[in-house]
């Protein structure tokens, strides 16, 4: 059977297509494609005309290629802009329209849940802690896990909300990222401290993470080489961000608010050694679902 998942987060659509063996529990990537929509840029909470305009201009787009690829069935579910914009209405009547179908609407935690299917296709380790980490335009989603124990919790400071909410020079000062730690310790607070656990390794999974990979060349990063690029990108104006080497193009834009919440969460964990890209996310926990492997 060909699946599609469609992923619309608050700064890129993603369209994954696939061939799943239902009998074997397993899939083939058929095709994949990455779309800067840029949803909530300007304000999560109302969207704007241009950016409403290139959502009805990508989901056209993934309507078109699902009919090519001949897509059987898809899925389609939105992230944070969909639970917190005002008129996002105006996105729903696109899907509708370009792929027939609704969107799912996931809560924070219904987002950590398939983000931590997706990573199990290559990372499953119960011998030591370790954190799962995405970082999305609207929202950050985190997962500690130890052994059986599971914490995740969503928070809505995504990188978009940051690039509107976050007032800093460029680059920022000392004491404009003390603010922004204060923010998000006071973030962190409202749920239960994991700080316990003393995780030993983070998971990314998301767009931002490619960063790290890029510019390092692998995708197990040591945590002084983790914290010699976020120096690199905090310490560098806009226009030096994206002449940084390795940095990918599409990722430089919002490089520094991706690394400032990064760098938060290594503050907060001593203990982590170092930074494993995952491959997969919250798209292929969609996979694993319609597979019926959990």
């Amino acid at each position: 059977m060909r699946f599609a998942v469609v992923d619309l987060g608050s700064n890129t659509f993603h369209l994954l297509i696939c061939d799943l063996d239902i009998k074997n529990g397993s899939f083939v990537e058929v095709f994949r494609k990455r779309s800067f929509v840029y949803l909530s840029r300007g304000s999560i909470k109302v969207l704007t005309r241009d950016a409403l305009n290139r959502a009805d201009a990508s989901l056209k787009l993934i309507g078109a290629l699902c009919q090519a690829y001949e897509v059987d069935e898809i899925k389609v579910f939105g992230t944070a802009a969909f639970r917190l914009a005002n008129n996002i209405k105006k996105v729903h009547q696109s899907v509708n329209r370009y792929l027939a179908t609704e969107v799912e609407v996931l809560s924070g935690e219904q987002e950590a849940d398939y983000i931590l299917k997706g990573i199990s296709w290559t990372i499953n380790s119960n011998a030591v802690a370790y954190v799962v980490m995405d970082i999305g335009g609207g929202s950050v989603e985190y997962i500690y896990i130890s052994g059986d124990q599971v914490f995740r919790y969503s928070i809505n400071y995504g990188i978009s909300v940051l690039r509107s909410d976050w007032q800093r020079d460029d680059p920022p000062t000392v004491d404009q990222l003390e603010w922004l730690k204060d923010e998000l310790d006071a973030v962190h607070q409202q749920y239960a401290s994991p700080e316990a656990l003393q995780p030993k390794f983070l998971v990314g999974s998301s767009g931002p993470f490619e960063i790290l990979e890029s510019m390092m060349g692998s995708d197990q990063i040591s945590r002084a080489e983790v914290e010699n690029v976020i120096q690199k990108i905090l310490s560098s104006p806009q226009g030096k961000r994206s002449d940084l080497e390795g940095m990918p193009e599409s990722r430089a834009d919002l490089s520094l608010e991706s690394m400032a919440v990064l760098s938060h969460l290594l503050q907060r964990f001593p203990s982590i050694e170092y930074v494993q890209v995952s491959p997969h996310g919250i798209k292929e926990g969609f996979v694993r679902e319609r597979l019926d492997l959990d």
